[in-house]
């Protein structure tokens, strides 16, 4: 009887702790859409930035924000580049056509129209998209890789379809693909690499 009862309590207590690391990891935090935070960053001297080698970054990219800034915003664009397998480049062209690199607006509010973010990601239910929470300008950023990634290695599609299927959701080659493209393949070629697509 004791063996029986003690299972049942091990039990029991494993069930109700399993449930409770399930709820919580469903649980997507409630984001407050109207006004945004600047993305956690470390502290840094003299607004001096951390050596990280092989940082691929836009030339003019310190037209647009302070150095600090563009070294978070390269480690976050490097690292989605990498974890999804696309060129870094286009990454960055895309980010550039998207919101011209700012993920929140001067007044604090993230960008929207109604997209959003820094790639200006439309929350509209796709499967790709509910596996990040695109408020977030980091995950914003995997979102967009996310999504280049599958429409070139998993459908196969060419680059400005890739481009015109992320834009529009749908494989036309578009004149937001054709410019993106033609960016990318210049900045890719101007450093001596051999473009995609």
């Amino acid at each position: 009887m004791r063996v029986w009862v003690i299972t049942l309590v091990v039990t029991l207590a494993i069930t109700v702790v399993g449930d409770y690391h399930e709820a919580a990891s469903a649980e997507q935090p409630v984001a407050d859409t109207t006004t945004a935070q600047a993305p956690i960053q470390p502290e840094v001297e003299n607004n001096s930035v951390p050596e990280k080698e092989n940082l691929v970054m836009p030339p003019d990219i310190l037209q647009f924000m302070s150095e600090v800034d563009a070294y978070w915003l390269a480690i976050e664009v490097n690292d989605a580049a990498a974890e999804y397998s696309v060129p870094v480049k286009l990454c960055w062209e895309v980010i550039r056509k998207e919101s011209g690199f700012h993920h929140i607006r001067p007044d604090g509010t993230i960008k929207r129209n109604p997209e959003l973010g820094i790639c200006q990601i439309l929350s509209d239910g796709m499967a790709i998209k509910k596996r990040h929470n695109i408020l977030d300008r980091a995950d914003n950023i995997r979102c967009m890789a996310d999504m280049l990634a599958f429409a070139l290695q998993t459908r196969g599609y060419s680059l400005e379809r890739a481009l015109g299927w992320y834009n529009s959701g749908s494989p036309v080659i578009n004149s937001y693909a054709r410019t993106v493209a033609k960016r990318y393949r210049e900045w890719a070629k101007q450093d001596g690499e051999e473009p995609i697509g």
